[in-house]
């Protein structure tokens, strides 16, 4: 369904994303975790049309979806996608059910879910972190597409929120490709795939839910449930021992450096 191929994104010389790689079928769901900075949002991004490809291919049903931003059966959680009318998130909704072809009274029900109808009269840069998350991410999921593409939806979204908003989001028919820093999050995703964003590649696919116990290694590690080799530096996943538990995925995000 979607199929990423070698994509490369480059800033001002400093290359965010390197040759990454990765291929998810219809209804799949996969979850991309890194440092902060690593470039999870600039590969969400890259995917919509909202930054450009250096080289490399992204193909939706065959498709290329380098334009992406004007594929009515993709939508997404960023921000930068629903900017394009300085109205209420009520005339919002409906404008973006119009455009997306569902009934906006859905969406306005599930936010009654989050009590959180008293933001409809308000403009969308006035909601906080996690109301625009929880608003953006039910746009996106309820709008009927057959891909979503969702960039820390729980971010600043409070512990019972943030289950309900799971809940939500795994049980759409849609495929997705959720960001996210959160690791706590990932014991719960079964059935869901788990790429590492480390230097610019995609490492994967791996089982989120065994997260607390994976490691990351300098080298080809004996008996290492993950191989790679980035700019000839070696690396590789074992489980349950190792040299820096995923859990510390800030310090993971430094290993190309001090290697």
């Amino acid at each position: 369904m979607l199929k990423i191929d070698g994509m490369t994104v480059s800033f001002g010389g400093n290359t965010v994303l390197n040759k990454a790689s990765l291929e998810i079928q219809a209804r799949s769901k996969c979850v991309i975790v890194g440092a902060n900075g690593s470039g999870k949002t600039t590969l969400l991004k890259a995917l919509l049309g909202l930054v450009d490809i250096s080289c490399g291919t992204v193909l939706y049903n065959g498709k290329d979806l380098k334009e992406s931003s004007r594929e009515l059966d993709v939508s997404s959680n960023l921000p930068e996608c629903y900017r394009f009318l300085p109205v209420s998130c009520n005339d919002l909704v409906s404008a973006y059910g119009l455009i997306k072809g569902f009934d906006g009274n859905d969406l306005i029900n599930r936010l009654r879910r989050f009590s959180l109808q008293e933001i409809l009269e308000q403009k969308p840069w006035k909601l906080s972190t996690g109301q625009q998350k929880i608003l953006f991410t039910l746009m996106a999921i309820g709008s009927g597409s057959g891909l979503v593409i969702l960039d820390e939806p729980f971010e600043n979204v409070d512990f019972e929120r943030r289950k309900l908003l799971f809940d939500l989001v795994n049980g759409t028919d849609a495929s997705v490709i959720l960001s996210t820093h959160d690791l706590g999050i990932l014991g719960i995703m079964r059935e869901w795939r788990m790429y590492i964003l480390v230097m610019g590649k995609l490492l994967g696919p791996l089982d989120p839910t065994m997260a607390g116990r994976y490691y990351f290694n300098r080298g080809s590690e004996e008996g290492a449930v993950y191989r790679v080799s980035i700019d000839e530096k070696s690396f590789s996943i074992t489980v349950d021992h190792g040299e820096i538990p995923m859990t510390d995925i800030e310090k993971i995000g430094t290993m190309g450096r001090v290697i």
